[in-house]
């Protein structure tokens, strides 16, 4: 008989019960991590006046996903990544 709670497949191909709660908590401190990436973004602004802002977006946006890319899925990230 199936569970009523929410359910996902695992990355090993598993079953996992998604816990509402920590999924809410977890969205929270996503939107506070970009929140504070974004204030820090929005102070690049003015500071080149010859690089075009598509440019500094672009680049941004590059070096994040290749900085996130050292994440796997399935384990936290380590403090000494690729430095």
């Amino acid at each position: 008989m199936p569970s009523d709670e929410p359910q996902a497949s695992g990355s090993t191909g598993g079953r996992v019960v998604i816990d509402e709660k920590q999924v809410q908590e977890a969205d929270a401190a996503i939107t506070e991590a970009v929140g504070a990436f974004v204030s820090e973004f929005e102070s690049l602004w003015g500071r080149w006046e010859n690089v075009a802002p598509a440019y500094v977006i672009e680049s941004t946006l590059l070096e994040l996903c290749t900085e996130l890319s050292f994440y796997p899925p399935t384990s936290r990230p380590s403090v000494n990544r690729r430095r």
